[in-house]
């Protein structure tokens, strides 16, 4: 590829990326048909080296339209570059940072809009931890990361409270578990949260589900949390009596 059409080229995906801002606040034909040529630009194989210039970019306009967009396609095609191109990003912890932060924000804004509806799941909200979990499970992540995206995902953990009120929190369970198995340790809010995993196991009717696995890993990577927590260390006791 030459210089002039690597220019083209260029100018050429960040006209689509423009495109897709007309989505704000209602789908447009327009931003649809951007879409579409997007995710053939961007998952064809014989673009690889060029995308991989230009990813960051690109990638920082996507995030910057989570909170408003209401292409539920993009949220697949971020998940895809996200897999796909993690390697090549210039600085993973402020992508993952600002990732997280705009998902974080886009989950509780939907929240709000259901809170008084009868609507019990939300696209939006399931697409967005679909991207958290797929961001923890990344062959490149590394265990450095873990205290990145649970600073910025606090305000949609500390909703282990009380656990009726949400609908995602096996993907909670599950992003705990992924986050113990990369770093092999127990961190501080992984320690507060434990507490909050009765009234989970209450809410399924004393079912285990994905709590079982991450029970195993607080237990096989936190003996010295255990050690110093007679309260939780108790409840551990308690799950296993029941089970």
């Amino acid at each position: 590829m030459t210089n002039i059409q690597k220019d083209f080229f260029s100018k050429y995906l960040f006209y689509l990326t423009e495109a897709l801002k007309l989505s704000n606040q209602t789908v447009s034909i327009i931003s649809l048909h951007a879409l579409d040529a997007l995710n053939y630009i961007l998952q064809n194989k014989e673009h690889l080296d060029f995308v991989k210039i230009l990813i960051n970019e690109i990638f920082a306009i996507f995030i910057s339209l989570i909170p408003t967009t209401h292409l539920t396609d993009l949220w697949d095609l971020i998940q895809e570059l996200l897999n796909d191109y993690f390697l090549f990003f210039t600085n993973k912890e402020d992508v993952l940072r600002n990732l997280m932060s705009s998902l974080r924000d886009r989950i509780l804004n939907e929240m709000s809009k259901i809170k008084n509806s009868k609507i019990e799941t939300n696209i939006f909200i399931n697409k967005s931890w679909n991207i958290i979990r797929s961001a923890s499970e990344n062959k490149y992540f590394l265990p450095s990361y873990v205290e990145i995206m649970e600073g910025q995902l606090y305000p949609l953990f500390e909703l282990l409270k009380d656990p009726r009120q949400i609908d995602f929190d096996e993907d909670i369970l599950l992003l705990i578990a992924e986050f113990i198995k990369k770093s092999q340790r127990i961190t501080s809010l992984e320690k507060a949260l434990f507490k909050f995993f009765g009234l989970y196991f209450e809410k399924y009717h004393f079912v285990f589900g994905n709590l079982f696995a991450t029970l195993n890993y607080y237990i096989f990577y936190g003996r010295d949390f255990f050690s110093n927590d007679k309260q939780c260390l108790n409840l551990v006791f308690l799950f296993c009596v029941i089970f």
